[in-house]
């Protein structure tokens, strides 16, 4: 077993595997924005200028290596830390929680509820440019010692500012860079009062300013509805691994996926779940794959994906050049690809002034 688990793990590392996932084709060459140029002004966060890219150093590799080592330890105690009645589920199960999940200032025993078969813990961390939740750090810590994979989430406030949002998200989680904690979350489900254009292009600021910040493809949670009318079911941001509330009590999320998704990382399939632990009801979610699956989500890369935007009188609107790149794509039935960019995690939030 540990023997096939390592395979996995280290053919994803070093096969690419990862980065054809996210629409990279091989080709570097004009993937970061272009700094510096006039109004309307760009929303062009990027790494300090660097070279041609070039193969990962073997400090790279290594570095590569021992976390996938780790993961494989930590992996091995996630699955033999069940109860027999549940050794066998080899889908994972995991919740969701909140302060919520908190009755009467109430602690969440994760122990118990990894006893009972739940392997992942999707955390709220943050909500719009201020707020944290009190509880996060607590059921954070709790639930890794528990030897649960750890996510969390930041729930948008559109009408706040996006790159705000998202250092305040980043910072707060640390990015979550520590082996088997999956990548970050936007939690979209209201507009904040913004139609679909104007959210389309908050959604591509939020999520451009946090993967580069950490080093990832954050994911996306939403739920169906919302996507199609709020979003005009637009597919722009298809290349985010998905997570979708879908409560339709059947075997998975009802299909097609919005959003030109064509497949699914988490459902969220009940909001009124009961687990031993936790003294609330609590949302439940399936992972779309085996416990291998769930641990490569933590790798980070060094380029990551992102939509150009540009700001117009205080206004954020996705490049009208991508746009039409996109328009072009789509009628030669093309999927549009999103823009790979150096990671940063030294981020200047001066980049992102509206001017």
């Amino acid at each position: 077993m540990a023997i096939f688990l390592s395979f996995i793990v280290f053919n994803c590392l070093f096969t690419g595997d990862l980065l054809v996932t996210l629409g990279y084709n091989g080709n570097m060459s004009n993937t970061r924005f272009n700094a510096g140029r006039a109004l309307p002004h760009r929303y062009e966060p990027q790494a300090p200028a660097q070279k041609s890219p070039k193969r990962p150093s073997p400090q790279s590799r290594r570095r590569k290596i021992i976390a996938a080592a780790t993961s494989l330890t930590l992996l091995g105690g996630i699955v033999t830390s069940v109860s027999p009645s549940h050794a066998l589920d080899l889908r994972p199960k995991g919740v969701d929680v909140a302060s919520h999940q908190h009755p009467f200032g109430s602690r969440v025993d994760w122990k118990r509820v990894r006893l009972n078969g739940y392997s992942f813990a999707l955390i709220k961390a943050t909500e719009g440019t201020h707020y944290t939740n009190p509880y996060f750090r607590q059921n954070r810590d709790e639930a890794r010692r528990s030897a649960m994979i750890i996510g969390t989430y930041h729930y948008g406030r559109p009408d706040q500012s996006p790159v705000l949002q998202a250092l305040h998200y980043a910072d707060t989680i640390q990015c979550q860079n520590n082996p088997l904690d999956m990548p970050p979350v936007l939690d979209l489900e209201i507009t904040g009062g913004l139609g679909p254009i104007l959210l389309h292009a908050w959604t591509a600021v939020f999520l451009s300013t946090l993967n580069i910040r950490c080093g990832t493809n954050s994911m996306i949670y939403t739920y169906p509805y919302f996507w199609r009318t709020a979003m005009r079911n637009t597919p722009l941001f298809s290349f985010a691994p998905l997570w979708l509330a879908d409560y339709n009590g059947k075997d998975g999320p009802t299909t097609p996926l919005p959003g030109g998704w064509t497949n699914w990382k988490i459902w969220q399939y009940t909001s009124t779940g009961r687990v031993p632990g936790i003294n609330a009801a609590v949302d439940l979610n399936r992972f779309n794959g085996g416990y291998v699956g769930l641990a490569a989500m933590s790798l980070r890369q060094e380029v990551v994906p992102t939509i150009p935007t540009v700001s117009v009188n205080g206004q954020w609107r996705i490049d009208p050049e991508y746009l039409a790149e996109v328009e072009r794509l789509v009628k030669k039935g093309q999927k549009a690809l999103p823009r790979m960019v150096y990671a940063d995690p030294q981020i200047d939030p001066d980049l992102y002034k509206v001017e």
